[in-house]
């Protein structure tokens, strides 16, 4: 319907072709060091150590109100943008394309598509805890947590890397575009 709007409307149209381009690669450099396979049927949980409620005093929304679930789930440590991210019962493809959203909300990179070269299979748990490029000063500069920033926190972490790599990408190509009609 959209489409049919814009190529009525606009006299637009447009495709998807495959050209030469650089990706980021999602790849394994410390085999096992937190990200955790998630056994079939088990609930979606983190241990008390894992959610550091006294550790992390200011996280929002706090763990007693919003228990950690299955997927992807994103809290707030501090004031100054450090965050958490709950990876519970995901792929390593859900992992990248997750990544490769937060990569432009964090400020490190330019966005480029992140595509899972790790080779693993299955589900997995993981928690990553990063920090912005730049923090913010927060009303209580005690409330930071000291997170490392995306790539460091990957590798300390979780025991991936992302890697600027040449890779066949989808480019979306506009082929033409004309005066509106009337009404």
């Amino acid at each position: 319907m959209v489409r049919s709007l814009l190529e009525d409307r606009f006299q637009y149209s447009a495709h998807l072709e495959k050209r030469d381009g650089q990706v980021y690669a999602l790849q394994v450099v410390k085999p096992g060091l937190g990200l955790k396979p998630h056994p079939d049927g088990a609930p979606c949980t983190l241990s008390p150590a894992q959610m550091g409620e006294k550790q992390y005093p200011h996280a929002y929304p706090d763990y007693k109100g919003v228990l950690p679930r299955c997927g992807v789930f994103n809290r707030e440590l501090s004031h100054a943008g450090e965050r958490r991210f709950e990876l519970l019962d995901v792929t390593m493809q859900e992992i990248a394309e997750f990544l490769g959203q937060q990569l432009l909300f964090l400020g490190q990179q330019p966005s480029l598509q992140i595509v899972d070269r790790t080779g693993l299979e299955g589900r997995y748990d993981a928690v990553l805890d990063v920090a912005p490029s730049s923090l913010q000063q927060g009303p209580d500069p005690g409330d930071e947590v000291g997170a490392p920033m995306l790539p460091t926190a990957l590798e300390k972490q979780l025991g991936l890397k992302l890697d600027k790599q040449n890779a066949q990408v989808d480019v979306f190509v506009t082929d033409h575009m004309g005066t509106l009609s009337e009404n």
